[in-house]
């Protein structure tokens, strides 16, 4: 009589183990999602407390300060304006070129 090869056996992982890794995967984004929260709280701080140092800074100006500092940035954007433009904006006459000719030319 013929043999008959043996029929292979299936592994189905057990219900314990699948749920195992379920929960290790649960735990895994629960803790991604505190460390997360955690990243968002300290970066909120850290706005918040220069926003706070700013306002403070603000409040405490003294009204001739605010008037040197505005005249020191309208000076600077000027002075950078007349640069880019040119000696034109600055009322500075432009230079005066000649051009020489050769003879061989005329």
């Amino acid at each position: 009589m013929p043999t008959v090869p043996a029929i292979p056996t299936l592994t189905v992982p057990s219900a314990d183990k699948a749920r195992s890794a379920l929960t290790d995967a649960a735990y895994v984004g629960v803790g991604a999602a505190v460390l997360t929260a955690q990243q968002v709280q300290v970066a909120r701080k850290e706005i918040q407390e220069r926003i706070e140092d700013s306002f403070a800074k603000l409040v405490n100006l003294d009204p001739s300060d605010v008037r040197t500092e505005v005249r020191s940035r309208i000076e600077t954007f000027a002075k950078a304006g007349r640069e880019a433009l040119g000696n034109k904006a600055a009322g500075q006459p432009e230079a005066k070129t000649t051009v020489k000719t050769s003879k061989a030319a005329a």
